[in-house]
């Protein structure tokens, strides 16, 4: 159980950047509820398949022997995931002051359903933070001898952090209309705290644990 907590705060750094504020985009779109919902069978698509065939690749190449030459193997595979999540750190760190938004999201609105599914699909499955995330969480719960299903409490919870400017629509439309833009400006200037704090918390998880 403390290994399957240790991955949750890593469903943060899944969400806090363009995937949320495309997100919350979504729910000023003609149609929103569709919309979004298409968005989240893309992130639950996106996400469950990088996740899974992380664990699974990684589960290949873990050892039940205690010999040497293989508990060195499969300490060389954490270096591995700390290296990728010190270069994410220092990828969110790099791109803290980059508030521009993307060109692909000032069309966002006027986009059609196929559209927003694609970007789900490319947000949550080959975005760096993302893709690093889903990879690492793979890793670490075949590191320690966890099934498969171990990942779902992670992939839930990403799902209902995507699913939050959804949630909040449908349930105080108008004063959600007014607050979103606030979170998405809070979003812009403060995410990259939060992302840092759960990358070092996880690298720490990686190494000492």
């Amino acid at each position: 159980m403390t290994t399957i907590l240790a991955v949750l705060p890593l469903a943060l750094t899944m969400n806090l950047g363009p995937q949320i504020i495309t997100a919350i985009t979504l729910i000023t779109a003609e149609k929103p509820v569709k919309k979004s919902l298409m968005y989240l069978l893309a992130i639950f698509i996106a996400s469950t398949s990088v996740t899974l065939a992380a664990f699974f690749i990684f589960q290949a190449f873990q050892t039940k022997s205690t010999t040497p030459s293989q508990s060195s193997g499969n300490e060389a595979l954490d270096y591995v995931i700390v290296g990728l999540l010190v270069f994410l750190a220092v990828y969110v760190f790099l791109n803290r002051k980059k508030n521009t938004k993307p060109k692909w999201l000032s069309t966002l609105q006027e986009a059609d359903t196929r559209r927003i599914f694609i970007l789900g699909l490319g947000l949550y499955s080959f975005f760096p933070t993302d893709f690093i995330c889903n990879v690492t969480v793979g890793q670490y719960l075949a590191s320690h001898d966890m099934n498969f299903y171990s990942a779902f409490p992670f992939l839930a919870l990403t799902l209902l952090i995507a699913a939050l400017p959804l949630l909040s629509f449908l349930l105080f439309k108008k004063r959600a209309e007014k607050v979103m833009p606030r979170i998405q400006e809070w979003l812009d200037t403060h995410a990259w705290i939060v992302n840092e704090v759960v990358i070092v918390f996880f690298i720490c998880m990686t190494l000492f644990t």
